[in-house]
């Protein structure tokens, strides 16, 4: 709607975006989504320098799932994803989302793998994307109002850890003095994190609207 809530669809129902004022029908293909609980902190089992907790902040929903990420002072790397998501196979095309908003701080937003030059470096004030590394094939994000962003990268899977996982996630950096990401800093004694919903990985170029799961993978069927 016009605050950027998501509404789920009854089933058998067309689903229709507006682009530029222009009614237009979402035709998708089959999605799996393969992060086993994609709006609980249970998904995101790896990670370093990071605190877990509730939030009661309103996602993009309407509703009080989000859940927050907060810096702590256990490591200079502030990271946390998911290491289990499913089975895929070296220089499969991934494309990870997931919609994050700050709270109390504007950090610069890293998403996308933790390994093998998979991620991208988006500015959290207007979601503008900074920068990529070398296996992104592409990046983006979309305002879904009231600080929300649903961020987008596609990248070529690298299995750097040589195990099939994905080890994603979302990664936070300070500013520096000329507003450029710091990467590596001590978190320690802050209070101020990033708030995650709706996480999504999935095979394919393109990021399918959003498929909820929780403790098992979902798997959409295609339109027709």
């Amino acid at each position: 709607d016009v605050n950027g809530n998501i509404a789920q669809a009854p089933a058998n129902t067309v689903r229709v975006d507006h682009v530029d004022g222009v009614p237009m029908i979402l035709v998708e293909p089959s999605a799996t989504n393969t992060i086993r609980w994609s709006e609980d902190s249970t998904a995101y089992n790896y990670g370093s320098g990071i605190t877990f907790e509730t939030s009661d902040v309103l996602a993009p929903n309407g509703q009080a799932s989000a859940f927050k990420m907060t810096p702590d002072g256990s490591n200079a790397t502030h990271r946390g994803g998911s290491s289990y998501s499913g089975s895929y196979n070296a220089n499969d095309v991934v494309t990870m989302s997931v919609w994050l908003k700050t709270d109390g701080y504007d950090y610069f937003l890293k998403v996308g793998g933790f390994f093998g030059a998979e991620s991208a470096v988006f500015d959290s004030l207007d979601g503008s994307l900074e920068s990529t590394e070398g296996s992104v094939i592409s990046a983006s994000s979309e305002d879904y109002g009231n600080g929300w962003f649903r961020y987008k990268v596609t990248y070529t899977f690298q299995n750097a850890i040589n195990n099939g996982k994905l080890y994603s996630g979302v990664r936070l950096a300070k500013r520096d003095a000329s507003n450029n990401p710091v990467l590596l800093f001590d978190g320690t004694g802050e209070t101020t994190g990033v708030l995650v919903y709706g996480t999504q990985f999935e095979l394919g170029s393109v990021a399918t609207s959003y498929i909820p799961t929780s403790g098992s993978t979902v798997t959409r069927a295609a339109d027709d």
